[in-house]
C-alpha cells in the first residue's frame, strides 16, 4: 500500500515533466528521447523531492525546534507568575484580596485621605457620614476603620467614635530611617533573585525617568519613582519584605511627592536609582545594599533641608 501510494504521488510530477520536456513532437523527431523520457523524469523528480526533504530536515525542522523551545521557555517563565498570582489570591495577600472588595475600596479611600492630609489629626470619622458619602452600608466602613486601627492610623474609642491619628513628623522620620535599612536589604536580596524581565522593566523606568526629568514632568517623575521602588520590592523575592516596604512607601507618599518636585533632587534620585540597578545587575550585594541605604538617607537630608513640617503642610485640605 505504501509503495503504491509513493508511486502514485511520484507519477503526477513525472507525467508533468514528460509532457513538457519530452513532447510528442520531440520524440517523433528523435525516437531515442522516448526511451529516455521515463528514467530522466524519474531522476529529475527524485532530485527535486530530495531537495525538499533536505530543506525540511536541515532548515525548517531546526527553525521549528527553536520556535517551540522559545515557546516552552516563555511558558516556563509565565507559569511561576501565574502560581504567584494564585498564591497571592488564596494565601493571604491582603492588598490583592481587598482590591475589588467593598471593604477594600472603603479602606483604601479612607487611608488615602488620611495619608494625603485630607483628614487632619484627631478628626472624627463618623460611620454614618462616610457610608452616606461612599454609598455603602455601615458594615464595610466599620470593618475598614478596624483595619486602619491595626495600622495605627485610627484610634477607636468605645462609645465615642473613631479618630484620626494621622502621620506625625516623627513618624515620617522614623519610617525613612527604617526604610533605609530595609531598602538596603531589598537591594541585597534582589542581587540573587532578580529576573531578566525585571531588569528590563527597571531599565525602561530609568530611561523614561531621565526623559521626564529633563522635561520637568513632575507627575510622571513621581509615578516612575513609585514604579522603580515597587519593581525593586518585587525583585527581592520576599513577599513579606515587599509588603512592609510597600506600606512604608505609601505612608510617606505626600512628603516624597513634594521632595521630588525639585529638578536637582529628581535628577540626583534618578542617578542613584541607576547606580543601585547596576550594582544589582553586577550581583554586588554589599554595594547594592550600601547604595540603597544611602539613597534613603539622602532623601532624609533633602527633607531636613526643605523642612519636614513645611512639606507635610503642602496640599493639606482641612475638613
Amino acid at each position: 500500500i505504501l509503495g503504491g501510494a509513493i508511486a502514485f504521488v511520484l507519477n503526477v510530477p513525472m507525467s508533468f515533466v514528460e509532457r513538457h520536456l519530452f513532447s510528442e513532437e520531440k520524440t517523433r523527431k528523435k525516437p531515442v528521447l522516448k526511451k529516455l523520457a521515463r528514467p530522466v523524469s524519474m531522476i529529475l523528480v527524485l532530485v527535486a523531492v530530495t531537495g525538499v526533504i533536505v530543506l525540511v530536515m536541515f532548515v525548517l525542522i531546526p527553525q521549528l525546534g527553536k520556535t517551540f523551545a522559545n515557546l516552552g521557555q516563555s511558558i516556563q517563565e509565565f507559569i511561576p507568575k501565574v502560581q504567584m498570582w494564585v498564591e497571592d489570591i488564596f494565601h493571604g495577600n491582603k492588598e490583592i484580596m481587598d482590591r475589588y472588595s467593598l471593604r477594600g475600596k472603603v479602606f483604601n479611600k479612607i487611608r488615602e485621605d488620611i495619608l494625603s492630609g485630607d483628614y487632619p489629626e484627631k478628626y472624627e470619622l463618623r460611620e454614618a457620614a462616610i457610608s452616606k458619602e461612599m454609598g455603602v452600608s455601615r458594615t464595610p466602613v466599620r470593618e475598614a476603620l478596624r483595619q486602619l486601627e491595626l495600622e495605627g492610623l485610627v484610634s477607636i474609642i468605645p462609645n465615642k467614635g473613631a479618630y484620626v491619628n494621622g502621620i506625625t513628623s516623627k513618624d515620617i522620620y522614623d519610617i525613612y530611617v527604617i526604610r533605609s535599612y530595609l531598602e538596603g536589604l531589598c537591594a541585597k536580596w534582589a542581587c540573587e533573585n532578580i529576573t531578566a524581565a525585571q531588569i528590563e522593566d527597571l531599565e525602561e523606568i530609568i530611561y523614561l525617568s531621565e526623559f521626564h526629568i529633563k522635561k520637568e514632568h513632575w507627575e510622571q517623575i513621581f509615578e516612575l519613582d513609585n514604579r522603580f521602588h515597587h519593581a525593586m520590592y518585587k525583585a527581592c523575592g520576599s513577599k513579606i519584605l515587599e509588603h512592609i516596604l510597600s506600606d512604608y512607601h505609601h505612608y510617606v507618599e505626600r512628603v516624597r511627592k513634594n521632595t521630588l518636585s525639585s529638578q536637582e533632587r529628581a535628577s540626583m534620585a534618578g542617578r542613584e536609582h541607576k547606580a543601585i540597578l547596576q550594582s544589582v545587575k553586577d550581583k554586588d550585594e554589599e554595594k547594592a545594599e550600601r547604595l540603597a541605604n544611602e539613597h534613603i538617607f539622602k532623601s532624609i537630608a533633602n527633607i531636613k533641608n526643605q523642612g519636614l513640617d513645611k512639606l507635610m503642610q503642602k496640599h493639606r485640605i482641612n475638613k
